[in-house]
């Protein structure tokens, strides 16, 4: 094995995930993972209090039909999906881990 300053070689690897500091209390949800939980939440009749009076494409939340409820959770489901499925969101950085010196 060589010793030599130059000599590099790949040992490892790996992906690494970094999550959000879950002590934190900022909501880090995008627009549509928010107005898809809303949706949801008028779907299943548990809308909380301090969100009845909320607006999706213009229209009070606890004024829209079911029908249309259901249709726009289809949408925003897609939305979602699509946001998580894509891998390079964010772009790639390389770390590169070593022994000083």
């Amino acid at each position: 094995m060589s010793t030599g300053a130059d000599d590099r070689r790949t040992v490892v690897r790996a992906t690494l995930l970094v999550h959000p500091d879950p002590s934190s209390a900022v909501d880090a949800r995008s627009h549509d993972e928010k107005t898809l939980a809303l949706i949801d939440a008028a779907i299943e009749g548990r809308i909380p209090p301090d969100l009845e009076e909320s607006t999706i494409g213009g229209r009070q939340v606890k004024h829209i039909p079911i029908e249309t409820l259901l249709h726009l959770q289809g949408v925003y489901r897609t939305r979602v999906a699509a946001a998580l499925a894509d891998d390079d969101a964010f772009g790639t950085v390389e770390a590169v881990f070593g022994f000083p010196g």
